[in-house]
């Protein structure tokens, strides 16, 4: 597991946590560190790297997602996956097919969230927000009845990107 860089972020986590009257304590910078180097780190795959308890774990996200340090998506029917708050604000894509996840910027979906707001006065939180659907190379291999089944301006472009899929709502095609 990394050791943080002297000062950082170790430094940043205890000034954070005291401000909360908590301590800095072993596990929770192991927690901290393990969300760190996992990319879309799930409670179980913490509590391996960290050598922490599950329970611990679960507590501890709990606690510093309280605290926002961390947050947290869910990219399917398992366990959610924990991020770093300081990272970059990012909404996910996750493959049907393969199971994939790829990181997309919020303004790819900028479009839908500014419809949502305006129509339904709905505030979409998209640090949580999972797109399901296929990537370019399992879409490439659907049956050609299921690729025909998705929307019309996009199921042309069996080879599309994700990225395209996402920046027109359904219904809005030009």
């Amino acid at each position: 597991m990394r050791s943080p860089a002297p000062g950082q972020p170790a430094q940043e986590w205890a000034e954070v946590l005291r401000g909360r009257g908590r301590r800095l304590t072993t596990q929770r910078v192991r927690v901290l560190e393990a969300v760190a180097d996992l990319v879309h780190a799930t409670p179980e795959a913490v509590a391996g790297l960290a050598d922490v308890d599950l329970s611990t774990v679960y507590r501890t996200l709990d606690l510093l997602e309280g605290l926002g340090l961390v947050t947290h998506a869910h990219l399917g029917s398992g366990s959610p996956s924990y991020h770093l708050a300081s990272e970059q604000p990012h909404l996910h894509l996750v493959c049907r097919g393969c199971g994939h996840v790829q990181e997309v910027l919020p303004d790819v979906v900028a479009p839908l969230v500014d419809r949502l707001d305006a129509e339904r006065g709905f505030a979409v939180d998209v640090a949580h927000m999972a797109v399901t659907g296929w990537c370019s190379g399992c879409r490439s291999a659907l049956p050609d009845e299921l690729d025909e089944s998705l929307p019309p301006d996009r199921s042309s472009a069996r080879a599309g990107t994700a990225t395209g899929a996402a920046e027109d709502p359904p219904g809005t095609s030009p």
